[in-house]
């Protein structure tokens, strides 16, 4: 999970802390890299759960041909019982209309899943191929058709924390929702979830200005499971500064929640805008929230984190606790459980945004970045924000082309490892990778010093997860940007980090 801010003259990644750089070479190469053609022009490289082994398979969403008669192919790759390499699965080109697609596994059963305008597909794979003959047809309220031919996206059909046999399918009034067992699929329960759109940029901007480029954002709600009373399931789905609230138990009532952050004039003026997350602070049991509010472009850039923590009777507060942030500084906070004990450790970004450091961007083509952590340890209640339990500040490059920084920044996404324990891996360039494997037992979770250094060319769209079965994270890097859009590379980690 990351979440990204944008700003002049850098666009903040809001993700874990790293520590001060160190440059040190890496006698064996951990990785064998592997490079692939992806059979067109890459549009979306995923990692999903395609067939029943352990690993995550990888999934290549690629279109070939010309305008308006694009082709779209999906490939899927998976690794071989060695753990070294990766090898083709399967492909399939989907039909020109699709507008999601999405993997189920049920009972050693692979299932491809295609959301089309009226209707859904649910085709299996059987004797090493996606077989067409044998997929269910469901009639489905009608999606808005897609403005151009293999224009699909990925979306992940099993609503987080349910059993897998629960499905659930955006249509243009809410979700709906079908069952399966081991001989059929059946149509289950609709959920009313109405899409909404909001503007970002307004008419009278200019295209030089950073906030021309925001644009409509048509979206459809995002379904996450919890609970207000930490027994009965609710249904939460968020949008800027509320929450529609679907009780399961009380044959899917709808209800809001309104946090009132945003007054009247900032809900229209383009240039507030949240991110609400539901997540369990606490390990409690409860779903609390976390809000992330940003305003403003370049020196003006404000932003502001507020939490609220549900009680014991289930009551959302009416006024949520606001995260300190640095002062004269942009920032931004996530939650990450860094430590495994149930409850999520708060990590602050900032980078100071002032003439001065807008001009080392510009010259020296370099940011700097701080990091803070802020640990939610087994014997508190609440976040202590006094002291941070690790600052750290790191410099990365800085890229002119497009005003970001010309690396990537640091992600708790991984376990290199295979200690069950998240991983640091960020590169202050495009050239070289760096980790830092965390030391559970140890007072400082993490060295000063980085674990590894590694040296290869990099884009800076990249996936992590386990495609191998052997319990420690793998690498996917790839580009959608034209002339370097149809291969991605794969780095296959050799448990030497």
């Amino acid at each position: 999970m990351r979440f990204f801010f944008a700003s002049f003259p850098v666009f903040l990644c809001i993700a874990p802390f790293v520590f001060a750089q160190t440059f040190i070479d890496v006698e064996k190469e951990p990785f064998v890299v592997k490079t692939f053609q992806a059979g067109g022009r890459i549009r979306h490289i995923t990692l999903e759960q395609v067939t029943p082994s352990p690993a995550k398979e990888i999934v290549v969403y690629a279109r070939k041909g010309a305008f308006p008669n694009w082709v779209g192919e999906i490939s899927i790759y998976e690794g071989d019982a060695s753990h070294r390499s990766i090898k083709k699965h399967s492909s399939l080109r989907l039909p020109d209309e699709t507008i999601y697609y999405g993997f189920l596994v049920y009972r050693e059963i692979s299932q491809l899943i295609l959301v089309l305008p009226h209707q859904i597909q649910i085709i299996p794979f059987e004797n090493h191929a996606w077989n067409q003959e044998k997929k269910s047809v469901f009639e489905l309220q009608g999606l808005t058709m897609p403005w151009a031919k293999s224009t699909a996206v990925p979306f992940q059909p099993l609503l987080e924390n349910q059993q897998a046999s629960q499905v659930w399918i955006p249509t243009i009034q809410g979700y709906q929702t079908f069952y399966m067992n081991e001989k059929s699929i059946t149509k289950g329960e609709f959920i009313s979830l109405y899409p909404k759109s909001f503007y970002r940029s307004s008419y009278d901007l200019l295209p030089f200005e950073m906030s021309y480029w925001f644009q409509n954002i048509y979206w459809y709600p995002k379904i996450y499971a919890g609970s207000l009373d930490g027994k009965n399931e609710i249904l939460f789905s968020p949008w800027m500064d509320e929450i529609d609230i679907v009780a399961k138990k009380d044959q899917n009532k709808l209800t809001s929640h309104y946090f009132k952050i945003l007054s009247e004039k900032e809900r229209d003026d383009g240039v507030h805008y949240l991110i609400n997350e539901p997540i369990d602070l606490n390990n409690d049991g409860r779903t609390d929230f976390l809000i992330n509010k940003f305003q403003g472009t370049g020196t003006s850039f404000r932003s502001k984190s507020v939490y609220y923590l549900t009680d014991e009777k289930g009551k959302i507060p009416a006024k949520g606790k606001t995260v300190p942030m640095p002062k004269k500084k942009i920032a931004g906070a996530l939650v990450r459980d860094i430590t495994k004990n149930g409850k999520q450790d708060f990590v602050m970004v900032s980078s100071l945004m002032n003439v001065w450091s807008m001009i080392r961007a510009l010259t020296k083509k370099q940011v700097l970045l701080s990091f803070d952590m802020y640990l939610f340890k087994d014997d508190q209640t609440d976040y202590d924000f006094d002291h941070p339990d690790v600052t750290r500040e790191i410099l990365f490059d800085f890229s002119l082309q497009d005003f970001f920084i010309d690396g990537i920044l640091p992600t708790l996404e991984g376990d290199y490892n295979g200690d069950g324990y998240p991983d640091v891996m960020y590169a202050t360039n495009p050239r070289e990778l760096t980790f830092l494997i965390q030391k559970p037992k140890d007072k400082d979770l993490f060295d000063a010093v980085p674990s590894g250094l590694y040296q290869v060319d990099i884009p800076k769209k990249y996936r992590v997860g386990d495609c191998t079965g052997d319990g420690k994270s793998d690498l996917v890097f790839f580009s959608t940007r034209a002339n370097e859009n149809d291969q991605f590379k794969v780095l296959i980690n050799k448990g030497m980090l």
